[in-house]
This record gives structure tokens, sequence and C-alpha cells, in this order.
């Protein structure tokens, strides 16, 4: 069994995107033009990033995460497993916020 670890995000304003990128100082950015027989539709840009990019913005979202929370974890526990061994976490969220309030 393998994992192919990639993170992706998708839109029609390239001006997001190309901040996504050069924020982060990973990954790639691609346009993907409508479809045949799709008039009107704009063009879409896709930035990318995967495997030890992807675990580095996966630790950068991390403190601040609510959505897709657990397959951010996933994506740290399969690069750094020995960090601390609480169950399905990374770390103990709860007390890991609460330090970043004090």
């Amino acid at each position: 069994m393998t994992w192919n670890i990639r993170l992706e995000l998708s839109m029609t304003d390239k001006d997001v995107i190309d901040l996504i990128h050069e924020t982060l100082m990973v990954g790639t950015v691609h346009k993907k033009p409508p479809g045949k027989g799709q008039l009107g539709k704009k063009m879409q840009y896709r930035w990318r990033c995967g495997y030890r990019d992807a675990l580095h913005v996966c630790k950068l979202f991390w403190p601040y995460a609510t959505v897709k929370l657990h397959k951010i974890e996933q994506i740290i526990d399969h690069y750094e497993p020995d960090i601390q061994d609480l169950g399905d976490n990374v770390v103990d969220l709860a007390l890991e916020r609460a330090n970043r309030h004090e």
C-alpha cells in the first residue's frame, strides 16, 4: 500500500493562486482551459504540491485548521509518526491551541 500525497487548490482567480504559490514557496501552478462545449466558462488555475512539500504546508496550516484537520494530521503522522503518541492525533490539539493564546 502506498500513498500519493498531494495538496491541490483550484479556482478561476489567478491572483489568489499566485499569492498562495508565492507565500508558501512550494508547488506548481497550471492552467486548465474550459473543455469543448463549455462556452462562457472561465479559465481555471491550479496550485499543487506533493510529498514533503505537502508536509511543510500541512504543518503550517495545522494550528488553524478545522476543515480537513484529520487529513492534515494523517499527512503529518505519515512523515513524522514519532512526534507524539496520542492515538490518531499528532499533538493534543486543545492544549496546543490554548498555549497559542497565552
